[in-house]
């Protein structure tokens, strides 16, 4: 049954934190929240093989309102673990099963499903699966025998996307266990990009390849010894310093041959090639010489805008850029040392984010008139916005005192997913919150807070994972869709859990409070 809260819930906290502070309090749309739980501990598996357990691996959500749900069982049939973990896909109106533990595999064995095989340090370093727009599944995943293979699935049909040996090229694809579970992207069109080994015939030396699977044919779009359009040359392998974007392209960080250490970044859709920038390249504004040092990964859009962080050799002051460009121009967004709405930039603190409107969201250490403060930045429409900054006093309807460290991601209608921390009944919270640039935030859901019953103790969110994980910035491996439905795993106090799906509705007008009171709380 749905959960709705109206925001006027918090009014009492924030108004006594306001007279604790003495921050003056402005203010600002107000909000629904509906909350739907789509699964829950206890609840039956939709095969009739065991029930969910509390134990769920962050969710991943669809446009289309598709929870990806990868969940331990209990109380199954097999006597051993085979069959005690599963991925499922979740909505308003049912649970269906995918893939589970126990399943034949490509080579006719069993699957395994467990972390400690699909992914051993989960959530936080890894995330081998993702979901597409129409509700495929895309895992990697190894069977009873070790041997591990890629799948596309939707509960009625399998595809076999990557198996080691496949061709590509005149090559063929090998060791793939050794590659695939630490550097798979899924894009919303449920393609894989990994980063692999390719075997030539006669050759005894393997290739280091970034790949694409779509379903029809494995395709290399980067490897050793590729001639880039600048005529520079491949050297270096890869690994997780991508980002896969919807169209089916890669951006990357390559090192390329030469005296010295060179990088460069670069984009590729297996036809075409672009340069973002390369170390030893003036910077975008003249500024200096970009060098090698920032290892962040780019990301890009659909429509070929790539946007990294990149260190600069003006070390008194702008060392740090962050840049965007499309192979034909280059610019800078900003830097270390610019100016920002409250102060100027000091450094970048995680994760960057471009969508195909190319707006853009990067964190920052800020000198603000009271310090050094994290903040989260969108450049929108050529101007710089605050999202939100550590410590402040958010305005009503939230009124509370908001913490970092944050982690965010951005959807194709400019808004921004982010979780972080607020102060609220004399204690740290996490919190998960939505900006929205028209309308402002949204606190969607915090612990502590009456929830299904009982009160919320914890929430885990799939986001990006600074440093290794900001590479997911699509749909497909995120809890943010661009809808602005938010799917998050929860605990209650009671011990009971499960995945939550929360919409969002900004109420401008705030005559429309009255008619919304009777929802607060509702069960």
């Amino acid at each position: 049954m749905p959960i709705r809260s109206a925001s006027p819930a918090v009014l009492a906290v924030a108004t006594l934190l306001a007279a604790a502070t003495g921050q003056s309090q402005t203010p600002a749309t107000d909000f629904i929240v509906t909350t739907e739980l789509l699964v829950q501990s206890g609840q039956s598996a939709p095969d009739g093989n065991g029930v969910f357990s509390d134990s769920i691996v962050f969710p991943v959500l669809n446009d289309a309102g598709q929870v990806l749900v990868w969940a331990n069982l209990l109380a199954t049939t097999d006597p051993g673990p085979l069959d005690d973990w599963g991925f499922f896909v979740a909505d308003r109106n049912a649970v269906s099963k995918v893939f589970r533990g126990g399943d034949l595999s490509a080579d006719g064995n069993f699957l395994r499903l467990d972390p400690g095989a699909v992914a051993s340090n989960t959530p936080f370093f890894t995330r081998p699966f993702g979901i597409d727009v129409s509700g495929r599944i895309v895992l990697a995943a190894p069977d009873s025998a070790g041997e591990l293979a890629v799948y596309r699935g939707d509960g009625t049909s399998t595809e076999l996307l990557v198996l080691d040996g496949d061709s590509v090229g005149a090559g063929s694809v090998t060791n793939i266990a050794d590659s695939i579970p630490i550097s798979m992207q899924v894009n919303d069109l449920g393609e894989a990009g990994f980063s692999g080994f390719v075997e030539l015939p006669g050759q005894p030396q393997q290739l280091s390849s970034l790949l694409r699977a779509d379903g029809t044919a494995l395709q290399s779009l980067f490897n050793n010894g590729q001639v880039l359009p600048d005529n520079r040359v491949v050297s270096l392998g890869f690994l997780q310093g991508t980002s896969f974007s919807n169209d089916g392209s890669m951006a990357t960080v390559l090192r390329t041959e030469g005296a010295g250490v060179n990088f460069g970044i670069y984009a590729s859709d297996g036809v075409d090639v672009i340069k973002l920038l390369h170390s030893g390249e003036p910077a975008a504004d003249g500024l200096g010489t970009f060098i090698p040092g920032t290892g962040v990964s780019p990301q890009h859009s659909s429509t070929g805008q790539v946007l990294s962080l990149y260190d600069v050799d003006d070390f008194a002051q702008d060392y740090v850029g962050l840049f965007t460009g499309d192979g034909l121009s280059l610019d800078e967004v900003t830097r270390t040392g610019a100016a920002s709405p409250d102060g100027s930039i000091q450094s970048f603190s995680g994760a960057v984010d471009i969508n195909d409107n190319s707006t853009m969201v990067f964190g920052a250490f800020v000198a603000t008139s009271i310090g050094s403060v994290r903040q989260l930045l969108m450049r929108r429409g050529g101007q710089t916005i605050p999202i939100v900054s550590a410590f402040d006093v958010l305005p009503e309807p939230i009124g509370l005192e908001v913490r970092d460290p944050f982690a965010f991601v951005l959807n194709e209608q400019d808004q921004v997913m982010f979780s972080g921390f607020v102060i609220a009944d004399g204690a740290s919270r996490e919190a998960l919150f939505l900006f929205d640039p028209e309308f402002g935030l949204a606190l969607v859901a915090r612990t502590g807070q009456a929830f299904a019953g009982d009160v919320l103790a914890d929430i885990e969110v799939a986001l990006p994972f600074f440093p290794n994980t900001m590479r997911y910035s699509h749909n497909a491996q995120n809890a943010f869709n661009n809808s602005g439905q938010q799917a998050y795993y929860y605990r209650l106090q009671n011990g009971q859990a499960g995945v939550a799906l929360a919409t969002t509705e900004f109420i401008p007008d705030e005559s429309d409070l009255l008619f919304r009171d009777g929802f607060e709380n509702m069960p």
